[in-house]
């Protein structure tokens, strides 16, 4: 990751941690997609350097390769790493495990796969923070990253498996989140098949050149 990154566009009171989950297998995609190349870094690199461009602190959760992870962002002072060793229970089990390392008055919710989410995205949905969680949508349609409250974190790790409520979308339903136009495309794409990533590289290099 490069020095730039760790250079904050914020708020000064804006100290913020941001749950990246990055442990999946990564099985529509057919091979591991976290470290598949974009551009000059690879997909997680450039969804972690988002986040730090407005964010304090990145709490990546790691699973599958996670030794991998480990030896590639240990080194970089404003990740903190946390290991699912569950992880092939699900996405929820990586979410409580980030969530759990959370300590700041707010926190955002992202994912690796989510290499297009504009720095500018995560100050916005900042500026309309309160105590429900704030998504971004896009055209009516809703994305990426989720900004929650703490308030909300003890609930969500009161989940255990097999309930109704071990699911994201149960939680935030229950939680009624406010939704936040944004002119950013980047907060819809979750990068899950080889089809979706041939495009992620045409666009990039589309708007390369």
């Amino acid at each position: 990751m490069s020095a730039k990154s760790e250079s904050k566009h914020m708020d000064a009171s804006a100290s913020v941690d941001c749950v990246i989950t990055a442990a999946g297998l990564s099985s529509r995609m057919g091979q591991w997609k976290m470290m598949l190349p974009y551009g000059d870094r690879t997909i997680l690199d450039t969804s972690i350097e988002n986040a730090l461009h407005f964010c304090s602190r990145v709490i990546l959760v790691t699973g599958h390769n996670g030794e991998q992870l480990q030896q590639r962002y240990q080194p970089h002072p404003a990740i903190t790493l946390i290991h699912n060793p569950e992880f092939k229970r699900g996405l929820f089990g990586s979410i409580q495990r980030g969530l759990a390392q959370v300590e700041s008055e707010f926190c955002f919710i992202a994912h690796g796969d989510l290499p297009r989410i504009a720095p500018t995205t995560y100050h916005r949905l900042w500026q309309h923070r309160c105590q429900h969680p704030v998504m971004p949508s896009y055209q009516g349609e809703k994305g990426h990253p989720v900004l929650l409250p703490s308030t909300a974190i003890p609930s969500i790790l009161a989940a255990t498996a097999n309930q109704q409520k071990y699911s994201m979308k149960w939680q935030l339903k229950q939680l009624q989140p406010k939704f936040v136009e944004v002119n950013d495309e980047g907060v819809l794409w979750d990068v899950d098949t080889p089809e979706r990533y041939q495009e992620l590289i045409k666009h990039h290099n589309a708007n390369k050149n």
